[in-house]
């Protein structure tokens, strides 16, 4: 992607003590959405149905919420309202395919994603609900919602291993646990342990939720029934720091990837917290970002929601191949 113009307006920010290690990572794929195949585009609202969806086109991609299979990549679209589906195979492997989109549900707004098996999960602030999206067949999903009324901001969304899912709610500085029909196990966190949640994940590997607690600058980590075990970051600007922790996922090793939206990287950890590791710097190239959010790692690929370059990037680890 090329250089944008200099009659931007806004200011992107190098933040000279966070710079990147890079001794791990190589970028391999910066696709927008001229290099996305998509299987299938999944719910739309008004907005998207007017202004930027077009025949069998979207004209821009927005990213944000992001999530990884085996088969599959899916991305939630928060400006058009859409979760939209591809084959990761073709995504990894092709530059520009055919696009084939199908609308088959409204959603007033979305913000994060998360599969399981073949079910894939959405929050929806506006409407209090996380959607909940059962595939059928090659190309049709049977639907059902969980209403969460005293919600104020659902933003993050993950799935454990026995199928319960867990939200957080932004403005409310919490995360409540639910089962699939609806009925929620416990809500814990309050604004005396969170400022402000966004995405979050659960590691089967140590059966724990991670928190990007975005005002805090912190990454906090519970066990399922909210007991904390701990936090690691700090305003401090040095390497391991975070401005705005946003996308975050745990690999199948124990280690930790961390997106930060206002120093335009990625930051890995081990599984204590310590750094290993951080690639990516303010700019439109390939290998930078504007606002990332939403992370997911799957078979040794990072899959990022560069959201305000509107694009989505992939990285691996330099002796994969």
């Amino acid at each position: 992607m090329d250089e944008k113009e200099n009659d931007l307006s806004f200011i992107m920010v190098n933040h000279a003590d966070c710079r990147p290690c890079g001794t791990l990572f190589k970028h391999i794929k910066c696709l927008d959405n001229n290099g996305l195949n998509f299987n299938f585009c999944y719910g739309t609202n008004e907005f998207g149905k007017s202004n930027q969806i077009k025949t069998n086109k979207i004209t821009r991609l927005n990213p944000c919420g992001i999530t990884t299979s085996n088969s599959s990549l899916i991305i939630s679209d928060n400006q058009l309202g859409v979760v939209n589906i591809y084959s990761i195979d073709d995504f990894i492997n092709s530059f520009t395919l055919p696009y084939k989109v199908l609308f088959k549900h409204s959603f007033p707004s979305v913000t994060d994603v998360s599969m399981h098996e073949e079910t894939f999960f959405v929050t929806d602030h506006l409407s209090k609900k996380v959607h909940i999206c059962s595939k059928v067949g090659v190309e049709h999903f049977l639907n059902s919602e969980i209403f969460l009324p005293q919600s104020l901001e659902l933003s993050g969304i993950c799935v454990t291993n026995n199928k319960q899912i867990i939200v957080s709610d932004s403005k409310a500085c919490n995360i409540t646990v639910c089962e699939q029909n609806g009925d929620v196990l416990h809500t814990f966190g309050g604004t005396d342990k969170l400022d402000y949640p966004q995405f979050l994940c659960w590691s089967s590997r140590s059966e724990r939720i991670f928190v990007a607690d975005t005002c805090s600058s912190k990454v906090h980590v519970f066990n399922i029934y909210g007991q904390h075990d701990f936090s690691f970051g700090s305003h401090i600007m040095n390497n391991g720091c975070f401005l705005n922790p946003s996308g975050i996922d745990v690999d199948d090793t124990g280690r930790i990837f961390v997106a930060d939206e206002t120093l335009n990287n990625v930051q890995v950890f081990d599984k204590d917290g310590n750094l290993i590791d951080n690639f990516g710097e303010s700019g439109f190239k390939c290998g930078h970002f504007y606002s990332p959010k939403g992370l997911s790692v799957c078979n040794g690929k990072i899959y990022i929601a560069d959201s305000l370059n509107y694009r989505v990037q992939v990285f691996e680890e330099k002796f994969n191949h």
